[in-house]
């Protein structure tokens, strides 16, 4: 008989991102950042609906790396590449982050649409919407136009700020309007 004899460790954390609960007129708070990927190595989890995640692997150094994705979106910046946090952890620990450290997007849009279609998601699924909604929905922020956005074939789209309108991806209400197109074309 052959027997793992490899002891785990556990590196857990708190993920959190300053967002706007509304739109940009309202002052942004700090929201615990739910689904979203986190990886160590080859050992990969999601956090919870809570921001909170854990990985067991065996005891070692180990380069942990999230960005903005998980099973219900991916967030993309079509102005510069997608954030990133990476950071050298040891097991066992805890490593908590905050994305308003990381998101160097305009005013945190990436941060905002990966806040906002996950917790449209789950209202979605909450109300029954259809299991067939449960996909990952790419999201793009900061396309060169303004004073729009738009669904297209699982994917949501926001314009960049300009010609006297916000980014399209700091308004929680037409990021849901957005991600509704979605639940209803699937």
């Amino acid at each position: 008989d052959a027997y793992d004899n490899v002891i785990y460790e556990d590196v857990s954390g708190h993920i959190t991102g300053m967002v706007y609960p509304k739109t940009p007129s309202y002052p942004k708070i700090l929201a615990d950042i739910p689904y979203e990927y986190v990886n160590a190595n080859s050992i990969s989890t999601a956090s919870s609906i809570n921001g909170n995640y854990l990985l067991s692997m065996p005891a070692g150094t180990y380069t942990l790396t999230s960005n903005l994705e998980g099973p219900w979106v991916k967030v993309l910046n079509s102005r510069q590449p997608a954030v990133i946090h990476s950071s050298s952890i040891s097991s066992p620990s805890v490593h908590d982050f905050d994305w308003q450290n990381y998101d160097t997007s305009y005013k945190g849009e990436e941060s905002n649409v990966f806040y906002h279609s996950n917790i449209v998601h789950d209202y979605a699924i909450s109300v029954g919407a259809s299991e067939m909604n449960n996909f990952q929905m790419l999201a793009t922020v900061n396309l060169a136009n303004y004073c729009n956005a738009y669904y297209t074939a699982r994917t949501i789209n926001f314009y960049s700020a300009g010609n006297n309108c916000e980014a399209t991806s700091l308004n929680s209400a037409i990021i849901y309007h957005e991600y509704a197109h979605g639940i209803t074309s699937e």
